[in-house]
């Protein structure tokens, strides 16, 4: 009774999307003519860039296993990025992040209606404010 089937088979359906989407070859792809074009995933600013579009395309944690294969070992500073980039851009949207399904869905059971707008209300100021916070960050270490 305390298991959500329901979405622990979204959040494996996302798995399943995002490595079927992976074995295409297309983020490969995407990530060579980025660099081709002079941007590369080291760059902190692309990088939140690309995690904030795919949280919020597949889910936050789905986007950052297809990242993290793009992302070298011995570099650490688009590892933190990449990390607070994909939590704070889960947020955004009622899709960015499994926790937000997982909070709509216990509110449900309490009366509460969350819809994409209302989230959408408050998860749009949040996630620029913190959004901005980080490529602030970044600035300052650069």
């Amino acid at each position: 009774g305390f298991v959500d089937w329901h979405l622990i088979t979204l959040f494996c359906g996302l798995f399943i999307i995002v490595n079927a989407f992976a074995t295409t070859g297309l983020p490969a792809q995407a990530v060579c003519w980025l660099s081709r074009h002079g941007l590369t995933l080291t760059e902190g600013t692309l990088l939140t860039l690309v995690a904030t579009l795919l949280s919020n395309l597949v889910s936050n944690v789905p986007a950052v296993m297809m990242l993290v294969k793009f992302l070298d070992p011995a570099v650490a500073e688009p590892w933190y990025v990449l990390a607070v980039a994909s939590t704070f851009a889960g947020n955004l949207i009622t899709i960015g992040s499994i926790a937000n399904l997982i909070v709509i869905e216990q509110a449900k059971a309490y009366g509460v209606h969350i819809g994409f707008r209302e989230h959408a209300r408050a998860g749009l100021p949040v996630t620029l404010a913190s959004l901005a916070v980080l490529l602030g960050w970044l600035q300052v270490l650069h």
